[in-house]
């Protein structure tokens, strides 16, 4: 009967503290590639957006293609980019790739933000 007694007056185990994982971003294809895709250079791609190059891109290296108003709202096309207010995207220029936002749609300029800055970018009126 001592032995029972003895088990009942134990202590709980303490709960286990969670293993945490920590992953960093390879730079190079030497320092790692996606288990499952091992071709792919999805995972450095966030490191090219961080390049010196991105803040060379000048702002005439974009332009204002097509431009469509409706009741919904104004839509442009910025290089070959569908935009409207509030539109997120990447477009590519001569100097690469870039990451803006349509601010604004107004009647004759688009206001758009990229590099931490606002730009205007003039629309064109179709030529008749």
């Amino acid at each position: 009967m001592g032995a029972w007694a003895d088990t009942a007056k134990t202590t709980p185990p303490a709960k286990p503290t969670p293993a945490r994982s920590t992953f960093t971003m390879p730079k190079q294809i030497s320092e790692g590639r996606d288990p499952f895709y091992p071709e792919s250079t999805r995972v450095f791609q966030a490191v090219m957006l961080e390049s010196p190059n991105r803040s060379k891109i000048e702002v005439s290296s974009l332009s204002v293609k097509g431009y469509y108003r409706d009741a919904k709202g104004a839509y442009v096309i910025i290089n070959n980019h569908t935009f409207t207010v509030g539109d997120e995207g990447d477009v590519l220029t001569t100097g690469g790739r870039i990451h803006l936002k349509c601010v604004d749609v107004l009647a004759n300029a688009v206001v758009i933000e990229f590099n931490g800055s606002m730009h205007q970018l003039p629309i064109n009126p179709p030529k008749q």
